[in-house]
């Protein structure tokens, strides 16, 4: 490796799979246990479908560790019989397997997938290292800090062990290095246009025409979906999706604007009543019992700042309905996790993203993501501006040139200076900064503006050493660093300073993100990227 027919219950395993040396005509995929609700099981079926398709003429199985995680698949897709150990679900297989079986079809297969690794650590029994000739291990999203490899392995490098079997570990999410996110082909050419007669429609197949008859101008209201893990995050946070919507609606002067917000996640209505007196909008409830209870804010001073706004908490629905409200979402939707996240970009649609506590990183390595490919500054200024980056200045974009053409000419005397800076730090010495190495460097060169340059390399230390540390890629790489350090800054983001409000108002931030979820969607398809990798890795 280098880089770059249904079974019922009780029958034997080894009946259902293929028997042969180290065979290609299966993919198996293990996912021992998930963590958490649904994303670990929605974004590896979605692997498997994605490989399926990269791979028509190949099984592509996800073998199930954990019962209650079969089980689950139900939910996300109700016709599943998980009472059955081995079946098809749309085009892939799935099977419930122990650990040794999944030992046994692993050692029978070319490919072995092992989707996700946990941002956790792992329990001391739990399987790491498979047993396929080749072996790929799929992180979550920009959760490589957070996850405990076995010490022998390196990300993105090769592993082999005493038996021959090659390792490799691959980060996924917006990072550099990584495979990118599971983009859903079917999804891609999702429908654009909300009409009534759409809206009408989707109402009707959710079963949520009782909507209808507690909202007014229900179907000439903006609708748009929530999905969130965070309460606070939801409503209170200073830059919180209502928070947001409602800075929006001020700074606008548009209160009156009719705004029907679908809320999926788990509700509680006497504990929101309860917690969140600053309720500023209308708020309508399906219970577990089915009856209906509405917060109009009766005892609420805050109520009806925006009285046609409106909050419709249905609580976590079948897939399938979560899908309707976010293609036909009209305002940006508020998500959470991997899979949420991963479709709302194969649909190009905007959103507001609700970064779990493990995946802290997503976020700031989307806006990176954005750096890097936009190419217009200005795009990937507004993307910055969501997180409360500092602005970009106008300066920055026309000193430029000056800048890359000073690490040109002295990309030598650069390099020479960081590296006895790093070496002194070996040493333990920290005085000797590489501004003043560069100096004495010039100085020995023989250089009479030696002061001024040595000046000009302080002002622009930090871009300077960015390009630096990527000198093992070469010049181009060098200079791609080079520009986005200088232009973009330090890149710090600051709540006080976040524009998240302009998501609801300002079709250029739409019309940003909508670019950036395309590159998302042509560069980095996780399934795409994979089945390349595992060809090449056959191909050698």
């Amino acid at each position: 490796m280098t880089i770059p027919e249904n079974t019922s219950i009780g029958s034997n395993l080894e009946d259902r799979i293929q028997s042969s040396d180290k065979s290609f005509e299966e993919i198996p995929i293990w996912l021992p246990s998930s963590y958490g609700g649904f994303g670990d099981i929605m974004v590896t079926l979605k692997l498997a479908e994605g490989l399926k398709q990269e791979f028509p003429d190949k099984k592509v199985t996800v073998y199930f560790g954990k019962e209650s995680d079969y089980q689950k698949v139900k939910r996300i897709h109700p016709d599943f019989n998980p009472d059955v150990l081995e079946t098809d679900l749309n085009g892939i297989s799935v099977a419930q397997v122990t650990s040794s079986e999944i030992q046994e079809i692993m050692s029978k297969n070319l490919v072995g997938i092992y989707s996700p690794i946990p941002a956790a650590k792992r329990s001391p029994d739990e399987q790491f290292f498979m047993d396929a000739k080749f072996n790929f291990y799929i992180e979550e999203y920009d959760a490589s800090d957070r996850i405990d490899l076995p010490i022998q392995v390196i990300r993105n490098q090769v592993y082999q062990d005493d038996l021959g079997r090659e390792h490799l570990v691959l980060p996924t999410g917006f990072q550099e290095d990584s495979i990118g996110v599971h983009i859903d082909s079917s999804l891609l050419d999702s429908p654009k246009e909300v009409t009534v007669d759409t809206k009408i429609k989707m109402l009707s197949r959710s079963g949520f025409n009782w909507v209808r008859e507690h909202i007014p101008n229900l179907l000439e209201s903006e609708w748009t979906m929530a999905y969130y893990g965070c309460e606070q995050e939801f409503r209170d946070g200073r830059n919180s999706y209502l928070s947001s919507l409602d800075k929006s609606l001020e700074e606008k002067n548009n209160k009156e604007r009719p705004i029907v917000v679908f809320d999926f996640s788990p509700h509680d209505s006497t504990v929101i009543k309860r917690a969140y007196r600053n309720r500023q909008f209308n708020e309508i409830f399906l219970e577990e019992d089915g009856n209906i209870t509405k917060l109009e804010g009766e005892e609420d001073r805050y109520h009806q700042l925006a009285p046609n706004v409106y909050i419709v908490h249905v609580g976590p629905q079948e897939h399938a309905t979560f899908l309707d409200f976010l293609q036909y979402s009209e305002l940006p939707a508020q998500i959470t996790g991997d899979c949420s996240l991963a479709e709302a970009i194969s649909m190009n649609k905007a959103f507001i993203y609700n970064a779990p506590a493990w995946k802290g990183r997503v976020l700031s390595a989307f806006v990176d993501l954005a750096e890097n490919y936009l190419d217009n500054w200005r795009d990937a200024n507004m993307i910055r501006s969501l997180l409360g980056r500092d602005e970009v200045k106008e300066e920055n974009i026309n000193n430029y040139p000056e800048v890359e053409n000073f690490y040109l000419s002295y990309r030598t005397e650069i390099h020479k200076a960081k590296d006895l800076e790093s070496e002194n730090y070996d040493k333990g010495n920290y005085s000797r900064k590489a501004q003043q190495l560069f100096g004495e460097i010039l100085k020995k060169e023989g250089n009479k503006e030696s002061y001024k340059l040595t000046r000009y390399f302080e002002k622009h230390h930090y871009s300077f050493s960015m390009a630096y540390h990527k000198r093992a890629k070469g010049i181009d790489k060098e200079l791609e660093i080079l520009k986005r350090k200088h232009v973009f800054g330090i890149g710090a983001g600051y709540a006080s300073r976040a524009k998240t409000q302009r998501m609801f108002d300002d079709p250029n931030y739409h019309e940003a993100l909508h670019k950036l979820n395309q590159v998302v969607i042509d560069k980095l398809n996780i399934s795409r990227n994979l089945a390349n990798l595992i060809r090449k890795t056959i191909q050698e």
